[in-house]
């Protein structure tokens, strides 16, 4: 991954198998992000934004974020196929198949 926001003083680390912490704004970890990407074809920042809260606050995670979309957009997945959060109302039209 490309180099992130050192951890803030007081924050713990990832629970286990949920990868690197993205956004520490809202406290956002690679796996929920994947997940979602996969679960409803997420293919924007602002997509992941809506659905996660990822990338909402200081924006400094947004390059990671764009990692994460191209490497799932090549296919090459982290974590298994999970259930996301459901889908906030402002993205279900978005949803691809």
């Amino acid at each position: 991954m490309t180099e992130t926001t050192p951890m803030p003083a007081g924050r713990s680390p990832a629970p286990a198998g949920d990868g690197e912490k993205i956004c520490y704004c809202f406290e956002v970890y690679e796996k929920t992000i994947e997940q979602a990407v996969r679960a409803f074809g997420l293919r924007t920042v602002d997509e992941v934004k809506q659905a996660t809260k990822a990338g909402c606050g200081c924006h400094t995670c947004h390059p990671e974020i764009e990692e994460i979309l191209a490497r799932c957009a090549r296919g090459a997945f982290r974590f298994p196929a999970g259930n996301p959060a459901p889908l906030p109302p402002a993205l279900r039209p978005l949803r691809r198949s």
